[in-house]
């Protein structure tokens, strides 16, 4: 059994085997010692504490701290309102971080002073992207607090909006300068918000780079069929149905076919757009 928080060590002895954890400044090593190799039934706590002494200075030299990049969506504030958190986090650990994101729109949303922030304003002309995701002045957003809301459209108009979000980017003679420019820099691992962030996904394709894949709603089914997570619409309810995990059989029969619709609708209306987009832009780096 193990417990331990950064820099102090808890230490308890199963029957067969003894169990040493050591933590610092983000470096974990976790070391397994057979009792009848390395101790018996007499190792008292001195040992323990020359063990731990052992570990402390053979660890010390390891203790690194990572150079990570966040990339979030910037279709809804509420993306960088919540990763800021993360980014905060990671620069009180001593990690290096830097921000990228692209928008019609900068949030007021402050950083965490030690946070690299890289934006880039995308212009905007489509007159209706501008009052649903500029302005903000349609209906939806007075109706999204609402607990009865739902709105079928949403999550497909707003895949699109991102769609034509990440080609203003990338057709923008400065914003693909500045994405190239975040693309040739070496990253330990990038955070990657998940939706609506089609250019942050083509950043760890391009550069093929370890990266965490950042989802901060419910398990969408899109999201799921990406990256490979266990979605069985026998048992997990497909986002917007309001059902719950306890399904009867003909509730099991209307979530598969919201499953099949979700699937449908993400492969052959906004996967195919995003791969437009990706098309020009991956042929250049080939």
């Amino acid at each position: 059994m193990l417990s331990a928080t950064d820099d102090r060590i808890f230490l308890s002895r199963p029957p067969r085997s003894v169990l040493i954890a050591f933590l610092a400044s983000e470096t974990s090593l976790l070391l397994y010692v057979d009792r009848h190799h390395l101790v018996s039934d007499s190792f008292d706590q001195g040992g323990i504490m020359l063990v731990q002494t052992f570990l402390l200075l053979s660890t010390a030299c390891c203790a690194l701290a990572a150079n990570v990049l966040i990339i979030p969506s910037s279709i809804y504030p509420v993306h960088r309102y919540t990763m800021k958190h993360l980014a905060e986090e990671l620069v009180n650990r001593k990690h290096s971080v830097t921000w990228f994101e692209y928008g019609w729109k900068k949030s007021d949303v402050a950083l965490s002073k030690g946070v690299e922030e890289v934006f880039v304003r995308v212009p905007l002309k489509d007159p209706v992207l501008r009052d649903v995701y500029v302005v903000r002045n349609h209906s939806v957003h007075d109706r999204i607090w609402s607990t009865d809301f739902e709105d079928e459209s949403e999550r497909t108009s707003a895949w699109l909006a991102s769609v034509a979000l990440c080609d203003g980017l990338l057709q923008n003679v400065e914003g693909r300068k500045q994405f190239d420019a975040v693309v040739a820099r070496k990253f330990d691992t990038i955070v990657v918000d998940d939706l609506y962030n089609p250019c942050g996904l083509l950043h760890t394709g391009l550069q093929k780079s370890v990266f965490i894949y950042w989802s901060m709603t419910a398990l969408r089914t899109e999201s799921a069929w990406a990256h490979h997570s266990p979605s069985p619409p026998s048992y997990l309810p497909v986002h917007g149905t309001k059902l719950n995990d306890k399904l009867s059989f003909l509730q099991r029969i209307q979530n598969l076919g919201a499953y099949l619709r979700a699937i449908y609708v993400h492969q052959s209306i906004v996967l195919p757009r995003i791969d437009n987009v990706f098309k020009s832009v991956v042929l250049d780096f080939l």
